[in-house]
């Protein structure tokens, strides 16, 4: 297997069909990266003057209280449509990102493959493979809820015996070890999951049958899968860092702006802040995009060829499956 291949031919594929990163900020790139960021509000408290020294107002505990019965009663419910509304574009989120998975796996396999493709066809392929790869994921939930339940039993039976430290000391014992059985198994899961998910698009199988068809590769391709594997993480690292930098650099010019568009306007330092996170927020989606994009066309690049046999002597090479 040529591994610099699925390196270097997906930044072409990516290059000259951009709307693969449309499918990706969608949700398209089923492949965790490593190299994306979260990154968290910024959180300021502005007090009024004086606030060092002793306070003559009343607490904010004491103006929650005294706040008007209707008042507070529409806060809440603000608060749970907000809430609500929240859950509500997760869920949409999560069905969208399943059509486009299978969108952009096949529309990058058929591009690995010089075949003309476009974004409605790879909508329809998307569709066409979007049950399969619902209930996919859906088995995923199911098999992390699954891994977690040792851990609950684990932490009630603690707490249930915490005043014996025999048993103390076995159940920690206990969950050291399968803190390690854990990590393993999901790793595991992750890398069917990542493999099952092409062999539904590109193989057309059902959700059982691509499992079994990426448990399989698993097993004969041990050495080439965690390979793949380990050169996604390098890249993810040294993508990372080079992410790192700029997202500062980003967010020490937008903090400046910020704070000289105040100081000059006269406003509030909470501008600065806010333009600084809207940058922050626009390059956090944009690096999630161009990441997940790529590192989901890495996969699927690599899955074409995980199973070629290097070409022998006087032997004509395998083609690449397509």
């Amino acid at each position: 297997m040529n591994y610099a291949e699925p390196i270097v031919r997906p930044l072409r594929i990516l290059w000259q069909h951009k709307y693969l990163l449309l499918l990706a900020l969608l949700g398209g790139g089923d492949v965790t990266s490593g190299a994306g960021f979260n990154y968290n509000s910024f959180n300021s408290y502005f007090s009024g003057a004086g606030s060092s020294g002793s306070s003559s107002g009343t607490p904010a505990a004491g103006n929650l209280q005294s706040l008007d019965p209707n008042v507070a009663a529409a806060l809440a419910v603000t608060f749970f449509v907000i809430i609500a509304a929240l859950l509500l574009l997760l869920i949409l989120f999560f069905f969208l990102s399943c059509l486009t998975q299978g969108a952009m796996t096949r529309a990058t396999a058929e591009h690995n493959a010089d075949r003309p493709f476009n974004l409605s066809s790879s909508l329809r392929a998307g569709l066409a493979s979007f049950g399969w790869i619902l209930l996919l994921r859906l088995l995923g939930l199911v098999a992390g809820l699954l891994l977690l339940l040792p851990f609950a039993a684990l932490i009630w039976a603690f707490f249930g015996f915490r005043d014996q430290p025999a048993l103390v000391v076995v159940l920690v014992v206990t969950g050291l070890a399968y803190l390690g059985l854990f990590f393993l198994i999901a790793f595991a899961l992750g890398l069917i999951q990542i493999l099952a998910l092409r062999a539904i698009v590109l193989e057309q199988r059902t959700v059982l049958a691509a499992i079994s068809r990426a448990v399989r590769l698993l097993l004969l391709r041990p050495g080439r899968v965690l390979l793949t594997w380990l050169i996604q993480v390098g890249l993810a690292f040294g993508v990372g860092l080079a992410l790192a930098a700029v997202v500062l650099i980003i967010a020490f010019g937008s903090g400046l702006v910020g704070f000289a568009v105040a100081n000059l306007l006269q406003v509030s330092p909470l501008l600065a802040v806010a333009l600084g996170g809207t940058a922050l927020g626009l390059v956090s989606l944009l690096i999630g995009a161009v990441t997940g994009a790529y590192f989901s066309a890495y996969w699927t690049v690599a899955y074409r060829r995980l199973e070629l046999d290097r070409p022998r002597s006087g032997v004509t090479p395998y083609a690449v499956p397509q």
